[in-house]
C-alpha cells in the first residue's frame, strides 16, 4: 500500500466509519464531479481562469482553461472568442480560425465572430474568404466605418484598388 493510500486508510478508520460505507464513500468524488460538470456555471468557470491566465500572459494555461469551459459547455461562445483570441497572440491564426468557425457552426452568423474572422483571414492572406465574412458584417453595419476601412484594406492588399 502507497503512502497516501496508508495516509487516507487511517483518516477512514479514525473517522470510525464502517467498512460497509467505505465503497459509497469512494463514489462521491465521483459523483460530484458528475455532477458539476452538468452545471452551466462550471463552464464559465474555466472561461473565468482561462481569462485570468490570458491576462497574466500565461497562454498555454488559458488554452488549456478556456477548453475545459468548452468542453463543459459547448455552447458558450465567449469561451471560443477568448480562445481564438489566445492562439492569435501566440501566432497560431490556424487555430484560432478553427475555433471561431466552431463557434459559428455553434452560434449562427455573429457580428462579432464574422468580424474577427475577417481580420484572422486578412493576417493568413485568405482575401477570398476575408471578403465573403466582411460582406456578412457589412449587412449587420452597413455604416461601421472600421469595416468599411477593412473592405478598402482589402482591396488593396489584393492589388485592386489605386488612390484617385
Amino acid at each position: 500500500m502507497s503512502k497516501s493510500a496508508a495516509g487516507r486508510f487511517k483518516f477512514w478508520k479514525n473517522l470510525k466509519i464502517p467498512i460497509q460505507t467505505w465503497h459509497q464513500i469512494s463514489f462521491v468524488p465521483h459523483t460530484l464531479q458528475r455532477a458539476l460538470s452538468l452545471s452551466p456555471i462550471v463552464g464559465k468557470y474555466f472561461e473565468l481562469l482561462g481569462s485570468i491566465a490570458y491576462q497574466n500572459k500565461k497562454y498555454s494555461r488559458a488554452i488549456d482553461s478556456l477548453n475545459t469551459a468548452i468542453k463543459l459547455d459547448r455552447d458558450l461562445i465567449s469561451a471560443y472568442l477568448k480562445l481564438a483570441m489566445t492562439y492569435e497572440r501566440i501566432g497560431d491564426n490556424e487555430r484560432a480560425i478553427g475555433a471561431l468557425e466552431v463557434a459559428m457552426q455553434r452560434s449562427g452568423p455573429a457580428l462579432e465572430i464574422q468580424a474577427y474572422l475577417t481580420k484572422l483571414n486578412i493576417k493568413q492572406r485568405d482575401f477570398e474568404i476575408a471578403e465573403e465574412h466582411l460582406k456578412n458584417v457589412l449587412l449587420f453595419e452597413p455604416d461601421n466605418s472600421e469595416y468599411r476601412l477593412l473592405e478598402v484594406q482589402i482591396q488593396m492588399l489584393k492589388g485592386n484598388y489605386y488612390h484617385a
